[in-house]
């Protein structure tokens, strides 16, 4: 769910199966210091936060309320007429200790146990995009904090027939088409988030910022067999290169289909 205030928790409405997760409360203890005695009587919460990796399967529908939180995408998007596609313009950096839009609320289902993360904010994303096998995101996420969630939703999943598929899938390198020599491609966005820093009056952390530059990396691993050696001559001359990564699923235009879904990626690189 898409919180208008961060770390005020709002329903959930989009729901995905995952590969693994690694969330987690963390609490930070401090301890008294004392000549009475050697050993420290008295532990206070300094800070609280949850922390931890998600990874999921890609699918094409609420995949936008994802990326929304990786890519800062509020600030800047448009919707493709007739082509249900969310695009995304990353947020140009606004200098040190920039305020972050709004977290998602997350809730982890593991059966016997339902957590609640409220203003979860997506620090650093890799997706993975491998030849022969469906992609995987990884979402980095901190929020403020975690607690135990007495109201379980009950999750309605899409149907598998709009999960991303290697076959949809085409990457474009300096406007040449590489699909048929592609292995695997990863991109990283790093944002990075300040999530530490404390604040006086609570044990919950501050409303993450933007504390550095943030990045995008690409790894690219290719069957190489360029003829005009295009890629080695970039490389050489230490010339920029862009890179595309487009799924064009069935489903893609369909007018059942609701937004927002995949889009387009490109970084460069």
């Amino acid at each position: 769910g898409k919180e208008s205030t961060w770390g005020t928790s709002v329903a959930r409405s989009k729901y995905f199966g995952i590969e693994s997760a690694s969330l987690k409360q963390e609490l930070t203890k401090i301890w008294s210091k004392e000549l009475r005695g050697r050993d420290p009587r008295c532990p206070n919460t300094a800070r609280a936060r949850g922390v931890g990796d998600v990874t999921l399967t890609p699918y094409y529908e609420g995949m936008g309320l994802l990326w929304e939180a990786a890519l800062f995408g509020s600030t800047s998007k448009q919707l493709v007429a007739g082509a249900y596609l969310w695009q995304f313009s990353r947020q140009t950096n606004a200098g040190a200790y920039a305020q972050v839009p709004a977290g998602l609320t997350l809730e982890e289902n593991l059966g016997i146990e339902n957590y609640l993360f409220a203003g979860a904010v997506v620090n650093q994303a890799t997706l993975k995009c491998p030849a022969n096998d469906y992609p995987s995101l990884q979402l980095s996420m901190a929020s403020k904090g975690v607690a135990l969630n007495a109201s379980p939703s009950t999750p309605t999943f899409i149907a598998d027939s709009l999960i991303i598929q290697p076959s949809q899938c085409a990457v474009t390198i300096g406007g040449t088409d590489f699909s048929d020599q592609v292995e695997n491609v990863e991109i990283t966005w790093g944002n990075s988030l300040d999530v530490e820093s404390g604040r006086f009056g609570s044990t919950n952390i501050k409303p993450p910022t933007v504390k550095g530059r943030a990045d995008c990396t690409a790894k690219l691993t290719l069957k190489y067999g360029d003829a005009s050696k295009a890629l080695v001559a970039a490389f050489l001359a230490g010339t920029s290169q862009s890179l595309k990564i487009k799924y064009t699923g069935g489903a893609i235009g369909a007018t059942a289909a609701s937004p927002p879904h995949w889009s387009a990626i490109a970084a460069a690189i």
